[in-house]
């Protein structure tokens, strides 16, 4: 029976931090090692991760002087010596099949992911027990980083990933939208990608978690996670190139509006802005992948970007 390492990156979650030891804890699939990552934590959540240690073999709780979940993650994986890599958020949760029924598809050339259901209360949630489960080559599987599923796609937390896949593309310190920067490479770099379409990973909304400026900020870290992606694709695969500098370049478009739109006065932000809009314009344009309406599209937002944007949005500017 294959073993995997569960990283859980905790940072002052002393009121959830029991909820989700106790859903691994409760797992059918047993051959589990818990690597709880204490990232410097000031309320109780190490001493209450230390009883976890102390009841059950598997636990295994380090420490570490604070420095991001990034940080934590790749702290953690040092300690991981399973197959298979998982990452659990420290307020979130899971099922109690989650990965027993994730391993029935797993191989060291392929990840396997589920699907996720937000909450705010426990309550809110619904237990499925139908789903399908879908096969995708790994180019499929980043066409999907472009689609409705998006987000089921691009999060770290919901997937079990070979543990090589993990090393060989650790977590960009310092940035907010770690997954963004990362999982694209764990999905171009294996063979296939199994999805299991039954929601078993429980992802909380903590309500007024995300200040103004960690708003900002999280912005523009997915920008340069789109740069970043640009760059590593513009080698080896012409289809997630193109595709990526699109998405790059209506970012940058929507950001720049809606700080115009809400009279957001911030100079060194609009000319950051206008330099990555600039450039992915620029590098837009030599693509011919895509069709005339969309190339048309892209002029138009470049050029006429407040008729664009009250075109899309329905926003009228002063």
């Amino acid at each position: 029976m294959s073993l995997i390492s569960v990283i859980v990156p905790v940072y002052n979650v002393e009121a959830y931090l029991r909820r989700c030891l106790n859903s691994l804890q409760k797992q059918y699939y047993k051959n589990l090692e818990i690597i709880v990552v204490d990232d410097g934590s000031t309320d109780q959540s190490y001493r209450i991760a230390k009883e976890y240690e102390f009841q059950d073999a598997r636990f295994k709780v380090v420490q570490k002087a604070n420095g991001g979940l990034s940080s934590a993650r790749n702290f953690g994986l040092q300690y991981a010596s399973g197959d298979y890599i998982s990452f659990i958020d420290s307020d979130d949760f899971i099922s109690e099949d989650y990965y027993s029924l994730m391993m029935n598809y797993i191989n060291k050339d392929t990840i396997v992911m589920c699907y996720f259901q937000r909450f705010t209360k426990e309550e809110e949630l619904n237990r499925f027990d139908e789903y399908k489960v879908k096969s995708y080559t790994n180019k499929e599987a980043l066409n999907l980083l472009y689609s409705d599923d998006y987000v089921q796609t691009v999060i770290a937390c919901n997937k079990l990933v070979p543990k090589d896949l993990v090393q060989k593309n650790l977590f960009p310190l310092g940035v907010i939208y770690e997954d963004e920067a990362t999982t694209y490479k764990w999905l171009d770099q294996c063979k296939t990608v199994t999805i299991v379409t039954k929601p078993m990973y429980y992802y909380f909304i903590r309500e007024g978690s995300i200040t103004k400026v960690k708003y900002h900020k999280r912005r523009f870290d997915y920008l340069q996670a789109l740069k970043d992606r640009v760059s590593y694709f513009s080698n080896h695969n012409v289809e997630m190139y193109a595709k990526t500098v699109k998405a790059w370049f209506y970012a940058t478009f929507e950001f720049m509006m809606e700080l115009k739109v809400n009279h957001i006065k911030d100079d060194e932000k609009k000319h950051i802005l206008y330099l990555q809009r600039k450039e992915s314009y620029h590098l837009l344009r030599k693509i011919k992948y895509f069709s005339l309406k969309t190339r048309c599209m892209y002029h138009l937002a470049y050029y006429v970007p407040f008729l664009y944007y009250a075109k899309l949005k329905g926003v009228q500017h002063d």
